[in-house]
């Protein structure tokens, strides 16, 4: 016969363990980690003085917009990609760079609610984002700019939680920087080619 002083310590390990494996199944996964939104590649050697930015678009911060609310803001996508490829040579005219447009906006679809419909899953928002860039040289070569917008989007399910809609928005905005960064590296070579030293790029 197993006495009660010698049943207790087996009872206290069983109830150890089974409070360390509901730990373990409650702990939340760590959240995404936001994409570094780099640009590789040549410089795009430029004959300016200096860069200037302008962000003419203003986030709401408010629905339907969304893009307040992860960190980071497709107008990164830009800064990121001048810091990355363009090198200024030196000259006396200036690159302004301005963001006329970067919103992400989500909308709620609707969802069929017939009986057929509820073991299946279905989509329930949208997000659609621009980002419209424009890029103008004012100096003694005269003025001149370019002008890019790029489109992304995204369709979430019902049920998606946090850490999805995290990798959703960042999905996105890899999507938006792989459209945007030729687009701008398109425009060096065509409309602002007279100052770039190697307009072949």
């Amino acid at each position: 016969m197993i006495s009660n002083r010698k049943r207790l310590p087996r009872l206290c390990f069983l109830l150890l363990a089974l409070i360390l494996v509901a730990a373990c199944a409650s702990t939340p996964p760590p959240p995404p980690t936001a994409p570094p939104l780099r640009f590789t590649g040549e410089p795009i050697e430029v004959f300016v003085r200096d860069v200037t930015f302008v962000e003419a678009y203003s986030p709401p911060l408010a629905p339907p917009h969304i893009e307040h609310e992860f960190g980071i803001f497709p107008a990164q996508i830009v800064r990121n990609w001048a810091s990355d490829r363009l090198k200024l040579v030196g000259g006396q005219g200036e690159l302004t760079i301005t963001i006329l447009d970067g919103r992400v906006v989500e909308t709620v679809l609707p969802v069929n609610q017939s009986v057929g419909d509820f073991v299946r899953v279905e989509p329930a928002n949208e997000w659609q984002s621009v980002l419209d860039v424009e890029v103008t040289y004012r100096g003694p070569l005269g003025t001149s700019s370019g002008r890019v917008t790029a489109n992304a989007l995204r369709t979430l399910n019902e049920g998606t939680t946090l850490n999805q809609r995290t990798d959703a928005y960042y999905s996105l905005l890899q999507d938006l920087a792989g459209k945007v960064g030729p687009a701008l590296e398109t425009q060096f070579r065509d409309k602002l080619s007279f100052l770039v030293l190697d307009p072949g790029l």
